[in-house]
């Protein structure tokens, strides 16, 4: 019995003074919540300078973020075989301002929404069209080709269309969220 009650005083005592890292907020027109970005999530952006950044959040604290950045690659092992390998980790500082556009996360079906499954429809039936027309020596429908023409093209406007990122302005805004309380 003494056990369980050293076990929950333990558990109580050490989670009561615990504190939450700070948050960084994707919101879309003030109001909606897109991203929340905390201790340990992944964050790919581009800065103010237009240099790409991605990597693990190791901590947020007063509106900076400290990015645990991988070096990856590729190298030989003895038997003479590629691996990857980590050659260094790199801790980089930001501070939440100078984040100009954050990168949406790819969704599932992806080359259905940005119009790749359409450009390479409409570019393989074109071409499929005119190996057959060569080899059977019959003349080319010129239907065929306006309608395989038009999925291509229809694949090209969604692929041009497409939002790729987030950028940083009137539509979006990144809110910092202090949860940590610096008094003694």
């Amino acid at each position: 019995m003494k056990w369980c009650l050293l076990v929950f005083i333990l558990c109580v005592y050490g989670t009561g003074y615990t504190q939450g890292s700070d948050l960084l907020l994707l919101k879309k027109n003030k109001t909606k919540t897109m991203q929340t970005f905390f201790a340990g999530s992944f964050i790919h952006f581009s800065d103010i300078n237009g240099r790409e950044e991605s990597g693990v959040i190791k901590k947020i604290e007063r509106d900076t973020l400290f990015i645990i950045h991988h070096d990856i690659r590729r190298g030989y092992n003895m038997w003479g075989t590629s691996v990857a390998d980590t050659v260094a980790a790199f801790l980089n500082r930001y501070h939440y301002n100078e984040i100009q556009a954050l990168y949406k996360p790819p969704e599932s079906f992806e080359f259905i929404r940005n119009g790749t499954l359409f450009m390479i429809a409409g570019g393989g039936y074109a071409v499929l069209h005119l190996a057959n027309s060569a080899i059977q020596s019959e003349p080319v429908d010129g239907t065929s080709l306006a309608i395989a023409g038009g999925v291509a093209a229809v694949g090209f406007i969604m692929k041009k269309l497409r939002k790729y990122e987030y950028t940083i302005g009137k539509k979006y805004q990144l809110v910092y969220v202090g949860m940590k309380n610096d008094q003694p």
